[in-house]
């Protein structure tokens, strides 16, 4: 995002109470460049500033034509320090440490989300639940299987 912001922006990138980024003087002739770079680091634009129509496949199909990415929430934090409000998140890790500060492990918790699907009436909100322990060999495995 830093990167980002230096090459197509104005070169400030500020972080928001939303757990998002903002950039800042991204030009129109290189919107499709930015936006695509963002979803291919398993990054979103959605709902900021034009692309607010979550009902089209155009904003996939426009970004990274039409190839499709699966697109998750995720969460990082440490015990004692929820500031980004893990249990709405698709994925929340909670990383564990040694007595010296060194990561271990992590808990993960699957399954949050404070939106529903426009229309259809089988999802709604709810509280992620706790999968469990995973050492911090396995995490990226984890978090791809869960």
């Amino acid at each position: 995002m830093d990167d980002l912001a230096d090459q197509f922006g104005i070169g400030t990138l500020r972080l928001t109470t939303r757990q998002t980024f903002q950039l800042h003087g991204v030009l129109k002739k290189n919107l499709k460049t930015v936006m695509s770079s963002i979803i291919h680091s398993m990054g979103s634009t959605l709902g900021a500033c034009g692309d607010l129509n979550r009902n089209s496949g155009f904003y996939y199909d426009m970004s990274v034509d039409g190839e499709k990415i699966m697109k998750f929430k995720v969460a990082v934090t440490v015990s004692t320090d929820n500031s980004v409000d893990l249990l709405t998140n698709d994925v929340g890790v909670v990383v564990v440490t040694d007595a010296d500060g060194e990561p271990q492990g992590f808990n993960i918790y699957v399954g949050g989300g404070m939106g529903r699907t426009h229309r259809l009436e089988t999802t709604f909100p709810r509280l992620a639940e706790s999968l469990g322990y995973e050492p911090k060999e396995d995490i990226l495995y984890a978090i791809e299987n869960s």
